[in-house]
């Protein structure tokens, strides 16, 4: 029986990788790395804003079309936490945030990129080359260029809403849903595919296919999470202020842990022949 099951299990193997599969999940530590990332986020949260609330000043933009955008891509719990800070800070004066480096608040930020890099180049058995600080300098790299590249899609977006009225006099107000699950399909494109060391990075097929799955799973997620968020807090009569926090603390926890899944199945189907990875990208 036990020979029957071990060559059931041998044959399953070889199709379908399940060992390595198993193996990629052990080295992620999913349940540390939750916890982590949210520490690190809500550390580096007013820093966050701060940065959020410059580009918006520096972009011309309206904060309420910033907050309806939000309110499109994060559930109504955790926007309903983020809108009040958000506006706050957005009506302060804002030249008393440039006393603050701005250096110094990206060089802040920068930790939560770099327990998500770790996280990744443990997953595919990859040490990072050099000191453990360059994990930190890259993240501090990465996020800059990240911060540029999103300011300019929001400037290309405001191009392209004037163009659409002068061709045909329609008023984009605010981004459709399906241009913001597109938007966040490239997002994460971009990010499991560039954050990991090279040798850490999967297929590029592989990461196409992971990241849909991750868009996918943090739509499920934020579906899900309100439902369970509105019934679990309403019914415990717990202080809003404190379930609030509590809500958005969760959430980062699952949205951590969604996209470490992500990134071990992009590394796991990187060893099917389809998704092998080409030479010059190893």
């Amino acid at each position: 029986m036990k020979e029957r099951i071990k060559q059931s299990w041998a044959r399953l193997d070889r199709r379908f990788r399940l060992g390595s599969l198993i193996t990629y999940f052990g080295r992620s530590q999913i349940t540390l790395v939750g916890p982590s990332f949210a520490y690190y986020v809500v550390l580096t949260l007013i820093p966050l804003l701060i940065m959020f609330v410059l580009t918006i000043a520096a972009l011309n933009l309206r904060t309420d079309h910033v907050v309806a955008v939000m309110s499109q891509m994060l559930p109504a719990s955790i926007s309903n936490f983020l809108t009040p800070i958000v506006n706050s800070v957005a009506h302060t004066n804002n030249k008393s945030y440039l006393s603050f480096s701005l250096v110094f608040i990206v060089w802040t930020l920068s930790q939560v990129m770099a327990v998500l890099r770790s996280t990744f180049n443990n997953i595919a058995h990859k040490a990072e080359k050099g000191l453990p600080l360059l994990t930190r300098v890259w993240a501090f790299l990465w996020l800059l260029v990240m911060v540029a590249a999103v300011a300019l899609l929001v400037i290309v977006g405001n191009l392209f809403a004037l163009l659409l009225y002068d061709w045909t006099g329609i008023i984009w107000r605010s981004p459709t849903r399906l241009l913001v699950i597109i938007s966040m399909w490239i997002f994460l494109i971009w990010v499991n595919y560039r954050l990991p060391v090279k040798a850490a990075r999967p297929s590029f097929p592989a990461v196409l296919i992971g990241s849909l799955v991750d868009v996918g799973l943090l739509t499920v997620l934020n579906k899900v999470f309100v439902w369970f968020a509105d019934i679990q807090f309403h019914r415990s009569g717990v202080y809003q202020s404190l379930a609030s926090i509590a809500v958005f603390l969760i959430w980062l926890d699952l949205l951590a842990s969604i996209l470490v899944i992500g990134f071990v199945l992009m590394t796991w189907l990187s060893e099917f022949p389809m998704f092998k990875r080409r030479k010059q990208d190893v």
